[in-house]
């Protein structure tokens, strides 16, 4: 505290914080220090001042930095050192900029001073990582279906566009693709690419596999597509010939002599992504052709019907071809055919139509070229048979050897099997349709049968009770009608049905009726129909009920409908009878003694009617006195 200019000098300090001259005291507090001083004459004095101790500011550094080369220069600032508004020093700084080269690691100082001139500082490394130096290896030119393995250097981690992790990937690509890595090696990155370029593609097809007889020669018809203009037979070294050579794709194989395995015959293509096709040449027993006839499983008598006589299956390299197609001449009558042209020949056709037989004979229409067969699609028409239906039942139509051999060969005159499939038919009548059965009431007779719906129409009714097309029977009989129709074609069918007759139920009425006026309305159902539960009809009638003026006369029908729905009705009369005018006296007044009265004499009318009342008796009347009575 000496310094601090405290005289006369050689006095003492006192107080909180003070040992002999020297001062201290926590960050933050205030203390009063006293200087006592005491001069030679022993006479003392002393002052006092206040010390104020400021805290040191606080200060931090970032962590140690590990930066990539890439992120020179580096701002200081934005590493975070605080508080802010310090300076930064050491190897590399300029001002708040860091710059170094790579591999190189530099000490850091932040110095920081706060507004009461107090002054802090920390420190912290930063070390520059070079960024990797990364490169993709392999193969970058493949075949279409072809792979290859691209492996990435100069990291420690790897991350691939296909987002694979590991050194090295297989990739596959279909068209030409780029991949790319990241590469990182101790926290810096690179990125490389490469791009796989995949050829064109080559394609081979070197036909389908053939069977032909031993010593067969068959004829090659090999394509190439794609990036491939050309391509390459061979027989695996069997020592067979390719004519007129290998290169050829449209060419024939000959075997050794008498060779009978089979022999895979391979087509390599001549680009620089090869393709190959094979195929095999089987010799021995050849596979028998299939020759079907087909046609509608059934038809009507009438019916004109075509049959398809089709190569089915197995026509490769056809050189001839013969057969018969027989059916019955007298179910199916002969209406004409059309014969497809094989290879570019017209067969010949012969036969004898009337009795059913028709021949088809072929050969192939240039034989001067050796191995140059016919190919047919399987399910190819040879020849389309048109017959007419004239009968009914069952029927086929079928290629036979008869008149004509079946026989076929090849373009090497192997002799083929034919197998054969016949076109069996149903032949069904005419359509003709029957009523249902009839039930009708002998009211209803005689019953036109046309009207029933027998279809087509315009054909004949036969049976018991029938006449032309009108029917008649006994009531409680029932027999059967035979409905016959024949089309222009001479075709004939029939059907049938029941005809029953019902009797007409017996109804009863009640003799005609004469009433008054005053019994109106009538109760009808009391009058005694029978059965009962009929419906009454008329002039008058609503429902069971009769009502009419005085003096009328109607006739009402009862009409009675049975369980067949059979109905009967009579009829009978009502007449409604008007009352007769009735003329009384006037009221009566009379004496006792005029008692018994004689009613006749008080001028009733008309005459002869009867008194009724309470003192008659007869025409006479007698009461007590001083009664009066009306």
């Amino acid at each position: 505290m000496l310094s601090l200019g405290a005289s006369p000098v050689d006095g003492t300090f006192t107080g909180t914080g003070v040992s002999g001259t020297t001062y201290s005291a926590a960050g933050g507090t205030t203390n009063t220090v006293t200087y006592t001083y005491t001069d030679g004459d022993n006479c003392t004095n002393s002052c006092t001042f206040d010390i104020t101790v400021n805290a040191t500011p606080a200060v931090f550094c970032p962590e140690n930095q590990i930066i990539c080369e890439s992120d020179i220069p580096l701002d200081l600032t934005s590493l975070g050192a605080a508080p802010g508004g310090g300076t930064f020093t050491g190897t590399g700084v300029t001002g708040t900029t860091y710059t170094a080269a790579a591999g190189t690691t530099n000490t850091i100082t932040y110095t920081y001073t706060d507004g009461n001139g107090c002054t802090n500082s920390c420190t912290f490394d930063i070390t520059v990582n070079a960024i990797p130096s990364a490169s993709i290896n392999g193969t970058t030119t493949i075949c279409a279906g072809g792979s290859t393995t691209l492996t990435a250097t100069g990291g420690g981690t790897y991350n691939w566009s296909t987002n694979e992790t590991t050194e090295s990937i297989n990739v596959s690509p279909a068209t030409t693709t780029p991949y790319s890595v990241i590469v990182t090696n101790a926290g810096c990155s690179t990125t490389v690419s490469v791009t796989v370029t995949v050829g064109a593609t080559e394609t081979a097809d070197a036909g389908d596999d053939q069977t032909t007889c031993v010593d067969g020669i068959v004829k090659l018809t090999g394509t190439v597509g794609g990036a491939a203009s050309g391509g390459t037979w061979s027989d695996g070294g069997v020592g067979g010939s390719f004519l007129p050579d290998a290169n050829t794709l449209v060419a024939f194989y000959q075997p050794p002599a008498a060779y009978t395995d089979p022999i895979i015959l391979t087509l390599t293509t001549d680009g620089p992504c090869p393709a190959s096709d094979n195929l095999t040449v089987t010799y021995g027993p050849l596979p028998a052709l299939e020759l079907t006839v087909t046609g509608p499983a059934n038809a009507t008598c009438g019916d004109e019907i075509m049959f398809l006589v089709k190569a089915a299956s197995g026509y490769t390299n056809i050189g001839a071809l013969q057969f018969s197609v027989n059916w019955d001449q007298t179910k199916l009558m002969y209406m004409g055919e059309v014969a497809a042209s094989v290879g570019g020949g017209a067969p010949g056709i012969g036969g004898n139509t009337a009795n059913g037989i028709l021949t088809y004979s072929w050969n192939d229409p240039d034989p001067g070229l050796e191995f140059d067969g016919v190919d047919l699609a399987d399910g190819t028409t040879l020849l389309t048979l048109t017959l007419k239906v004239i009968s009914t039942g069952g029927d086929a139509v079928m290629v036979t050897g008869n008149t004509t051999p079946i026989e076929a060969t090849n373009s090497q005159t192997c002799i083929l099997t034919v197998n054969t499939t016949p076109a069996n038919i149903t032949l069904d009548p005419i359509a003709v349709t029957c009523p249902g059965n009839q039930s009708v009431c002998e009211s209803a007779l005689p019953l036109d049968l046309t009207a029933l719906g027998a279809t087509p129409g315009g054909g004949t009714f036969t049976g018991t009770g029938v006449s032309g097309t009108t029917y008649t029977a006994a009531a409680g009989t029932t027999n059967t009608v035979t409905y016959t129709y024949t089309d222009g074609n001479g075709c004939t069918n029939s059907c049938t049905f029941d005809i029953s007759v019902y009797n007409q139920p017996s109804v009863t009425c009640p003799g005609d009726q004469s009433v008054c006026e005053s019994a109106l309305p009538l109760d009808l159902t009391a009058l005694g129909a029978l059965p009962g539960g009929g419906a009454f009809t008329g002039v008058g009638v609503s429902g069971t009920t009769y009502t009419a003026a005085a003096g009328t006369t109607n006739t009402v029908t009862y009409t009675y409908t049975d369980g067949n729905g059979c109905m009967n009705s009579c009829t009978f009369t009502i007449t409604v009878n008007p009352l007769p005018t009735v003329n009384c006296p006037e009221n009566q007044t009379v004496c006792t003694s005029a008692l018994p009265l004689d009613l006749l004499s008080l001028g009733a009318s008309p005459v002869d009617g009867t008194f009724t009342g309470t003192g008659v008796s007869g025409t006479t009347y007698s009461a007590a006195g001083a009664q009066q009575t009306q």
